[in-house]
């Protein structure tokens, strides 16, 4: 049985062997950076994300990674509004930690509420994963799935901070759906700066796996112009 512990997991990400991953290196030179990683709708830390985070942590990043309420575990236990609270502690164990910079990413559902989220906080980047996401679910969340509610895709693109770095992330095989919901939202998006949008070689569910490189080598990119 899976165990989801906040504070083991924000202190250190747990490995498949169950032994605690070191602390990141220290970069040589800049801030220390932190990346919240919000993970998919019916999705957990351990899932989807897990080597999208693994990697995150071997190029020196500080991470975080919450059990959100659209965990099978969770089962929408809490409603939309205190998903912001939920990442501003991820945030703060981050700053605990040391991070002087941070960076919220998030996949498909879980995008979206890193989208929400940087439109209300201010933060040094947003990456969004597959940002699409199937607007079905259980009744109790239907404010989850409304596209035009409080975690609609295009509305908090549109209104997000125009100074906040964006990196959009898609599959090269997203379904057409989805990946037409993904441009119109990228569409949406403050040009200042300018966002940059990813093709990656995978579907949904992969889309993690195969834009860690990528996402490292962005935000370090991020960290140098600001």
């Amino acid at each position: 049985m899976k165990a989801f512990a906040t504070a083991a997991f924000a202190a250190a990400l747990v490995c498949a062997c169950s032994s605690p991953a070191p602390e990141p290196p220290a970069a040589a030179a800049g801030p220390r950076v932190g990346v919240v990683v919000l993970h998919a709708e019916r999705d957990d830390p351990y899932g989807q994300t897990l080597r999208f985070t693994r990697t995150l942590i071997r190029d020196g990043f500080l991470t975080d990674s919450p059990e959100m309420p659209w965990s099978p575990r969770r089962a929408y236990d809490a409603g939309v509004d205190a998903t912001v609270k939920e990442i501003d502690a991820s945030v703060a164990r981050l700053k605990s930690r040391g991070a002087q910079k941070v960076f919220v990413a998030g996949h498909s559902l879980g995008a979206a509420a890193a989208v929400r989220y940087a439109r209300l906080r201010r933060v040094d980047g947003l990456i969004a994963l597959a940002p699409g996401h199937v607007q079905d679910g259980p009744k109790k969340a239907a404010e989850y799935f409304d596209p035009n509610g409080a975690m609609g895709f295009r509305g908090n693109a549109a209104a997000l901070r125009p100074d906040t770095p964006v990196l959009w992330v898609v599959g090269d095989t997203e379904t057409p759906g989805l990946r037409k919901a993904d441009q119109a939202a990228f569409e949406a998006l403050p040009r200042n700066p300018p966002p940059k949008f990813v093709e990656v070689a995978a579907g949904h569910l992969d889309t993690p796996d195969a834009a860690g490189k990528a996402c490292a080598d962005w935000i370090r990119q991020v960290v140098a112009v600001k």
